[in-house]
């Protein structure tokens, strides 16, 4: 999807549904994006009744951002094996 296309997406104020225009087959999968809002819910219920009306697996996906790998690890001091380097 391009730029213009995405922000389109954006600015409705409708719900939307994001295929590809060669697609022609009933879906085997359907994901639904979630970050835990009212909004992310509604789109969890749509894509649930799209998945059951397809006989597809339903996927909710919701990303965490990872933490930046620490250079140094410790381990409990009862180890005896103090820091050490990754």
């Amino acid at each position: 999807m391009g730029t213009l296309a995405s922000a389109c997406v954006r600015s409705v104020q409708t719900d939307v549904l994001i295929v590809r225009d060669t697609y022609r087959d009933p879906f085997h999968t359907v994901v639904a994006g979630i970050d835990f809002s009212s909004t992310s819910r509604r789109a969890l219920e749509m894509a649930a009744l799209i998945a059951h009306g397809e006989g597809a697996k339903l996927y909710a996906a919701h990303i965490v951002p990872t933490m930046r790998r620490p250079t140094r690890a410790c381990v409990p001091a009862w180890t005896g094996a103090g820091c050490v380097r990754q």
